[in-house]
């Protein structure tokens, strides 16, 4: 099994990216594994890709994702643990090797609940130097709610071979809708952002009233959950709150310079976009977000 990358790979990325060695590492190792489901012939059209890698490696974003790969499956009747070993399993003397057999956290049985299936035991072997990757795969039984009407092609210049491929993936609706209930439910400052991205990029492709119709249908599913319970989150109507929470976005702006360079990782290209919506400036991130996504609010507030 040849090498899922080169170090000539590597030293352009290094120069490209501003990453480090063991972060472009771990992005080819989460970039091996999203191809290896994306191309299984028995499990490709069960998993589907979403959040951060889906929006920096399908939809372009300049924040980039370094280490998790986040997955809803289709069919929950059938998920059960060994049929995620198979499909998760990858065997090879040189290059890559998974073993979630190894690092399971739940039950081998079956799937209960709404609990992840999650793994990072991950060694990715170059030049004969194995290094063990702290990346994370995570699973959760769900739906897609909004199937794309396009392919979608994921894309990773890190890989040796076969660095385009077509993958399973929500749309930009579907994806800022769970952009919106993360960011109002767990305020950490990579869903504000990449809800910015959005509104600036993709504007044109994005429904907003879709959007707060695919908010309220998830909400449905998944209101009751203690992660809403704990902010105080009832009904759609209070994420308008949580949404632009004042002491939520004051958060954000104070610990903005502690965040760049660790949660939020951008690519050198993001600094050279005109001041005005460069999304390092945590102000132009809550305005354009502000602005852009007051529509949907709008429509939430009633319900």
């Amino acid at each position: 099994m040849e090498a899922p990358t080169t170090e000539e790979l590597l030293d352009d990325a290094e120069a490209r990216t501003g990453l480090a060695r063991g972060q472009l590492l771990m992005m080819v190792a989460k970039s091996a594994t999203v191809r290896h489901l994306a191309c299984h012939p028995d499990y490709r059209d069960l998993f589907v890709l979403k959040g951060g890698t889906l929006l920096s490696n399908v939809y372009r974003s300049p924040r980039q994702s370094v280490k998790d790969a986040d997955y809803t499956y289709l069919d929950p009747q059938t998920l059960l643990a060994p049929e995620l070993e198979q499909a998760l399993s990858i065997d090879g003397e040189y290059g890559f090797h998974l073993a979630p057999q190894e690092v399971f956290s739940f039950d081998r049985d079956m799937f209960a609940g709404d609990a992840p299936f999650s793994m990072d035991g991950i060694v990715l072997e170059l030049r004969g130097r194995d290094r063990e990757l702290k990346i994370t795969v995570s699973v959760r039984a769900g739906e897609r709610l909004d199937p794309p009407k396009d392919r979608l092609f994921y894309y990773d210049p890190l890989l040796a071979r076969d660095n385009t491929f077509e993958v399973n993936g929500l749309t930009r609706d579907e994806l800022s809708a769970e952009k919106i209930l993360a960011w109002c439910s767990k305020p950490l400052s990579k869903h504000f952002v990449d809800l910015a991205y959005v509104a600036r990029e993709h504007d044109e492709h994005v429904d907003r009233e879709k959007v707060a119709d695919l908010v309220r249908r998830k909400f449905k599913a998944e209101g009751r959950s203690r992660r809403y319970a704990a902010v105080g989150i009832r009904r759609p109507a209070d994420l308008v709150r949580a949404f632009a929470d004042a002491d939520k976005l004051r958060s954000l702006r104070e610990d903005w310079e502690g965040l760049i360079g660790s949660e939020l990782l951008f690519l050198p290209s993001e600094r050279a976009t005109p001041p005005a919506v460069n999304l390092t400036s945590p102000q132009n991130v809550e305005r354009i977000c502000l602005e852009f996504w007051q529509p949907t609010l709008d429509l939430l507030a009633s319900t």
